[in-house]
């Protein structure tokens, strides 16, 4: 459990402060500025909305201007000059491709080139495509190009959850090794580990059964269950339920990890804390009401502060034990 730990929080931690690591800064374009238009609209009917479009800056959250809308339109100009200054990390190669790297969004997205469709993150209705933690990569061939081009995104979320990093455009063989990388790291191992933490879970909870008397097992499934799903909530694509209630159940595991594996501390150490458990258990009751409250009402600034109480009961279990 605690190598599982290390795992996850390392690993998710580096990758999400480097968005585009071991590149010179010739090699690639991050593209800031763009024009905003919050409306759920086809592509065909943006010409009539010409004067509604708001100068913005990449990174974007929606809900530092926009409300109430599940699509936003960007609009950005790329001179095919700025493409043609760009080197290669592998100058040899013959391929001639360029691509479109998308770090990290929340949710989902359509590209246009030019008019052309490039790429889709998926489903836009419900159940949505989930991108948050994962990143988009598209092809550009070449035939595409303009002296002059428009890059449109239309970019879907729920709730005005929206957020958009900027755009990065390089060489296909430059910035496709960085996306693969990345995907591995936050979807690949993400599944790799549930799928470990949900089969030691199992196995613990197995031998709960026959040795009721040793408690530890079954805290460790606890904690096993509340950390298989905080796995499961990096990578699954297509929410099975209603998007409010998963977000409930999945700050709602978050806690469920941390208070179950302080539990489990104390019962594989046998060691007596009855004032410290009741502290613990009332922090996760108590954190029921607080998230389904905070993900019904959308006020999600509450979860991040109260996720302060699980960080604080690992620390002291790790402290006691």
């Amino acid at each position: 459990m605690i190598a599982t730990l290390v795992i996850v929080i390392s690993t998710y931690v580096f990758f999400q402060r480097q968005s585009i690591p071991n590149i010179a800064d010739n090699e690639y374009l991050a593209l800031e500025n763009a024009h905003a238009l919050p409306l759920d609209i086809n592509f065909s009917d943006l010409p009539s909305f010409g004067p509604q479009w708001t100068p913005i800056t990449l990174p974007f959250h929606w809900r530092n201007q926009f409300a109430d809308t599940r699509a936003v339109w960007y609009r950005i100009s790329l001179a095919k000059s700025s493409l043609l200054k760009l080197t290669s990390s592998n100058p040899a190669s013959e391929d001639k491709l360029f691509g479109l790297y998308i770090w990290r969004l929340n949710q989902t997205a359509d590209i246009w080139l030019n008019g052309v469709k490039i790429g889709s993150g998926g489903r836009s209705e419900e159940p949505m495509a989930r991108h948050w933690n994962s990143p988009l990569y598209f092809s550009i061939p070449s035939s595409l190009i303009l002296d002059t081009n428009e890059i449109l995104i239309k970019h879907f979320a729920q709730h005005s959850w929206g957020s958009m990093e900027a755009i990065v455009i390089g060489h296909e063989n430059t910035l496709k090794p960085i996306y693969e990388k990345r995907y591995f790291v936050q979807h690949d191992i993400a599944l790799g580990l549930f799928i470990f933490v949900l089969v030691t879970g199992a196995l613990s909870f197995s031998v709960w059964v026959f040795r009721k008397a040793e408690k530890q097992y079954f805290w460790f499934a606890v904690a096993s269950l509340g950390l298989s799903f905080y796995c499961l909530n990096q990578f699954i694509r297509y929410l099975p339920i209603n998007p409010d209630l998963w977000r409930w159940l999945s700050n709602v595991s978050t806690d469920l990890w941390g208070c179950a594996t302080f539990i489990f501390f104390l019962r594989s150490l046998e060691i007596e804390k009855p004032s410290a458990e009741k502290l613990v258990y009332g922090y996760f009751l108590l954190g029921l009401p607080v998230y389904f409250y905070a993900s019904f009402s959308h006020v999600f600034d509450i979860n991040i502060y109260y996720h302060i109480g699980a960080l604080t009961i690992g620390t002291y279990g790790f402290v006691v034990s």
